[in-house]
């Protein structure tokens, strides 16, 4: 009960993000609430809001938990699935996907995302074992380089009216959301959710160096099992609303200013942040220039450096420490 109670605050933040977004927007929906098309505010909420808003939430939490676990295993806090070209190789799989089999079903792409993902953990996962965490995470850059350079060689040989719809998906974009899509998402994020709290239990030797991990009794099936959640988590949230930048970054690094150390201690505020970032930068993004609605991952991108910045300078507590 203490934990939930440290982290209450959090929580409300998260309860008071989720009800501006589904009562604030282009139309003034309190507004229409209070007035005789109620019935018609309502039909906006639930059938345009809602949807849109559980993709915002489970896309945000999938991005959160891959981060926190790449982090953790990677023993650097830079670690994150864009950084490390995870959201770029899934990205290249489900456009592949969408491009020579446009029939194919969200199950197909998402499958497909999953395929492209972690066939670049596995690239990563065999640099990890040779290289510093620093190391790695230069790495990373330069493979995320060349898989987002294959992208945009792979879009020169779109078709014409694909080009549109791929850019905005690629920016990270919730208009296309229906209530399908996100029941979908939600459906196939929840078991590897679960799967990554278990997990994270498990990883508290983590905090210490790879090899003590191991002395500690941390299996090899342990860090194979956190991949595969991380890869898989990050190919879902692509394939339903693109690839977006600094979410598995920021709310791991934000989610440790509450004073948690632990993996498992820290998911919670770090799920709870990655929904509150993908839902409050969608809200910027349908209403700064409203009616023009934005790729909600461009204000992320925008916020997401001086953000980043800002945490690096405040330090904030050191993960490496066994409570």
């Amino acid at each position: 009960m203490s934990y939930l109670l440290r982290h209450l605050w959090l929580i409300a933040l998260a309860l008071i993000s989720v009800l501006l977004y589904l009562f604030n927007g282009s139309a003034d929906t309190l507004a229409l609430l209070l007035s005789e098309q109620s019935e018609l505010a309502w039909q906006l909420v639930m059938e345009l809001r809602v949807p849109r808003l559980l993709l915002a939430i489970t896309a945000g939490a999938c991005l959160a938990c891959s981060g926190l676990l790449l982090q953790t295993l990677t023993g650097n806090h830079l670690a994150d699935p864009g950084i490390l070209g995870i959201n770029q190789g899934a990205a290249i799989a489900v456009l592949c996907s969408v491009m020579f089999l446009p029939e194919q079903m969200l199950v197909g792409q998402a499958l497909a995302g999953a395929a492209g993902s972690l066939f670049t953990l596995t690239v990563i996962g065999w640099l990890s074992q040779r290289l510093s965490p620093v190391a790695l995470i230069l790495c990373g850059i330069g493979l995320s380089a060349l898989l987002s350079a294959l992208l945009n060689l792979l879009m020169l040989s779109a078709e014409t009216h694909q080009i549109g719809q791929v850019l905005t998906w690629l920016s990270g974009s919730l208009s296309g959301a229906y209530q399908e899509k996100a029941l979908w998402l939600l459906v196939m994020a929840l078991p590897v959710l679960i799967l990554s709290v278990l997990l994270t239990l498990h990883l508290k030797p983590m905090l210490l160096d790879q090899h003590t991990a191991t002395a500690l009794g941390l299996e090899s099936s342990t860090r194979l099992y956190c991949l595969l959640a991380a890869g898989v988590l990050s190919a879902l949230a692509v394939t339903a609303v693109g690839a977006l930048a600094f979410i598995g970054l920021l709310a791991p690094h934000l989610a440790r200013f509450s004073g948690e150390k632990t993996p498992a201690a820290l998911l919670l505020p770090t799920l709870l942040w990655g929904c509150i970032l993908c839902v409050l930068a969608d809200l910027i993004a349908r209403t700064l220039f409203a009616p023009i609605q934005l790729p909600f991952g461009l204000i992320i991108a925008i916020t997401g450096v001086p953000v980043f910045i800002f945490l690096l300078l405040k330090k904030p507590p050191a993960a490496k420490v066994l409570s």
